[in-house]
């Protein structure tokens, strides 16, 4: 069942949008992240992970900020939220939803994300699935310019939030020496081709993750979860099939 957006306050009186997609009280909770601020939104996560409410109840959200009208309000609110605030909002979230068990999932700037808040609520998740988690936030312009020239001529972005969280953020996002604190089970995806992400970045994070499963998907870029959205998805229900959720569905 997809029910409406809805905005769900948070503690600090602010409004998140947010939606569940299958409301069965005995699913466990699937909280899918979006990406970066000023493009991504609960609609790529939603075409992504939708198909997986047969096994749960799939939450999509907004990051706050992302979808404001006012670009000056929204810049700001991008530049003043760091990711305390952000993994502050996701928990409330997961608390508003009720869940009996939680696992999250991430696409590109959300991985920044999960690790944060595997490190912050360590007791809340009970597992995650990293898809393109940045771990070296110190990947330079000059090696992606060619490549985002051609893609961001034919793109409508919100650049003047893009540039304030990659400011704001990101440079402050290297978690690499606390991914042996991370104990819970990770499932890191990555597209053989991604530019944005190199494989070794993915590579490096398995190995510092305890508990990592990597799965290379050798037809995608950055987002395997669409570019070969069939054998991901088979992928993840072979992995989930270690807690007991689900069959593998071809």
């Amino acid at each position: 069942m997809l029910h409406p957006l809805q905005t769900v306050r948070m503690s600090d009186g602010a409004g998140v949008q947010a939606r569940i997609i299958s409301d069965e009280p005995s699913k466990p909770l699937l909280i899918a992240r979006p990406g970066s601020q000023g493009i991504s939104t609960h609609v790529g996560a939603e075409a992504s992970y939708s198909t997986l409410s047969d096994l749960f109840k799939v939450l999509v959200f907004d990051l706050r900020g992302s979808v404001s009208e006012d670009l000056e309000t929204a810049i700001r609110l991008v530049m003043i939220l760091v990711r305390a605030q952000w993994t502050k909002d996701i928990d409330e979230l997961m608390q508003w939803a009720q869940p009996d068990k939680a696992f999250m999932v991430d696409g590109s700037y959300g991985g920044f994300l999960t690790l944060e808040y595997a490190l912050k609520y360590p007791e809340h998740g009970m597992a995650n699935m990293c898809i393109t988690a940045l771990t070296d936030p110190r990947t330079k312009d000059h090696v992606i310019a060619k490549q985002l020239l051609r893609l961001l001529t034919a793109v409508k972005l919100n650049f003047e939030c893009v540039n304030a969280q990659m400011g704001a953020c990101i440079s402050r996002s290297d978690f690499r020496d606390r991914l042996k604190e991370i104990t819970v089970l990770a499932f890191l995806s990555v597209g053989r081709h991604d530019w944005i992400k190199p494989m070794k970045m993915s590579e490096d994070l398995a190995k510092g993750l305890p508990s990592a499963t990597l799965m290379v998907h050798g037809r995608s870029v950055h987002l395997a979860a669409l570019e070969e959205k069939t054998k991901y998805l088979k992928d993840v229900r072979e992995w989930l099939r270690q807690f007991g959720v689900g069959k593998v569905a071809v």
